[in-house]
């Protein structure tokens, strides 16, 4: 191989000038230049992943993973990157926080049912739990007389309505 100097963004030049051997590609360094990446990519995913020398199998890794999605510091509140930036996998979303970030919820919106019944983990299973019930209606601390509101939150199911409380 002759490298020159016009040459030098070929992945093989590039790998070459930084010293970087075979065993060594996962060095971020050689990794980004094995692929071709230069300074101005940096956001590409591949790219960014190899800066942070990511490998195939820490991809659930946080910075990881929102690298491999392509997020930014911006787009931190697209589901799948604030899943990423919590660390959440396939088999952990039904933890809260998880949960939380796949439907998009900000903190601002927690009151909104869908959002507040993810932050109290509630699954479909376990939507007859007063607090979860509650959050299913939408119902906030300062609406609990509201009927239906108030009937959840005593954990009151349609069999029961003729007991007294």
């Amino acid at each position: 191989m002759k490298c020159t100097a016009g040459d030098g963004n070929a992945p093989a030049c590039v790998r070459a000038a930084l010293g970087c051997t075979a065993g060594d590609g996962n060095a971020p360094a050689c990794a980004r230049a094995a692929l071709g990446c230069t300074a101005g990519d940096g956001n590409a995913p591949a790219c960014a992943r190899a800066a942070l020398g990511c490998t195939a199998g820490d991809g659930n890794a946080p910075a990881c993973a929102r690298t491999a999605l392509g997020c930014t510091a911006g787009d931190g509140n697209a589901p799948a990157c604030a899943r990423a930036a919590l660390g959440c996998t396939a088999g952990g979303g039904n933890a809260p926080a998880c949960a939380r970030a796949a439907l998009g919820c900000t903190a601002g919106d927690g009151n909104a049912p869908a959002c507040a019944r993810a932050a109290l983990g509630c699954t479909a299973g376990g939507g007859n739990a007063p607090a979860c019930a509650w959050a299913a209606l939408g119902c906030t601390a300062g609406d609990g007389n509201a009927p239906a509101c108030a009937r959840q939150a005593l954990g009151c199911t349609a069999g029961d309505g003729n007991a007294p409380v």
